[in-house]
């Protein structure tokens, strides 16, 4: 397994996935607006079959621009915006679609800082660490 140094840079991230949503009453029910809420290192550049950047953002869960006042109701969106999510939300983006989503909306990038359990850990033991980190006490 690759191992990352300490110059690696890991960056929370909400992507609006409002378009590729078809249940038009849960979209009005969030506020108009679904994201997913993950991360990526962003010191890692991912070449695909091309010579085009990407970055792999690894999706924690999808998060409502807002929920509905009522209890009851709230907690049946939250339950629907759970159903949701899936292990294939988790995927590929072009730097540049990246980039220009970081310059669009800045609020919605966020270097994570986080201290690993130990030095020298695997990128993909310093995912789960993040992945874990960020559903305990998420940013988005």
């Amino acid at each position: 397994m690759d191992r990352c140094d300490d110059s690696d840079v890991y960056v929370a991230c909400k992507i609006d996935i409002s378009q590729y949503v078809t249940d038009e009453k849960l979209l009005e029910k969030c506020g108009g607006k679904l994201f997913y809420s993950g991360f990526f290192n962003d010191s890692v550049d991912i070449h695909i079959c091309s010579f085009t950047p990407h970055v792999y953002v690894d999706v924690v869960g999808i998060v409502p621009e807002s929920f509905p006042d009522d209890d009851d109701e709230r907690t049946e969106t939250a339950d629907e915006v759970d159903e949701l999510h899936d292990i294939y939300d988790s995927g590929y983006y072009t730097r540049r679609d990246i980039e220009n989503m970081r310059k669009n909306h800045p609020d919605r990038f966020q270097v994570i800082q986080i201290n690993f359990s130990e030095p020298g850990l695997t990128d993909t033991v310093k995912s789960e660490e993040i992945r874990e980190a960020l559903s305990g006490d998420p940013i988005f």
